[in-house]
């Protein structure tokens, strides 16, 4: 056997392959699928979800905030939203008071957390661990408006 030969067959051994992975693997595994039974229910997933919002003195976008997250396009009873204060100096606490006083909808529950001194918001969110019972958690400011799907696209 020539040196000729062995590239003639080693050509044709890797040309072989190359259409296989190529053309023959997804024409098989596309007939595998067609003749394959499956009996699995995709039921759509809704995790738990815990948002934790740390604030500070924000009292111009707290409310637009506290709406955007009651607004979202998720099951109410599967989310939950922590906000927690880290002693703000303005008027933030008696805004976040006076929108849980009147807002009448009982879910997704909002859990208001005052904080006696300022540490800062990583000390904040820290602390959230403790209120914290969903399986997913989402972290956010105050000042970014979640989209409406963006629980059900996560």
């Amino acid at each position: 056997m020539g040196v000729k030969m062995m590239f003639e067959i080693l050509f044709c051994i890797f040309t072989a392959l190359l259409l296989w992975e190529f053309a023959g693997y997804p024409v098989f595994m596309g007939i595998y699928q067609k003749l394959r039974k499956t009996n699995r229910k995709f039921e759509p997933h809704s995790p738990f979800v815990s948002i934790v919002i740390s604030v500070f003195n924000e009292e111009k976008m707290i409310e637009s905030r506290l709406e955007n997250l009651l607004s979202l396009n998720y099951p109410r009873d599967k989310y939950e939203i922590i906000i927690l204060d880290d002693k703000s100096q303005d008027s933030t606490v008696e805004l976040i008071k006076n929108f849980l006083a009147n807002n009448e909808l009982k879910e997704p529950e909002i859990k208001f957390i005052e904080k006696n001194h300022r540490l800062g918001k990583s000390n904040s969110l820290n602390m959230a661990k403790e209120y914290i019972t969903g399986d997913l958690v989402l972290s956010s400011d105050v000042n970014s408006l979640f989209d409406y799907n963006i629980l059900v696209e996560l």
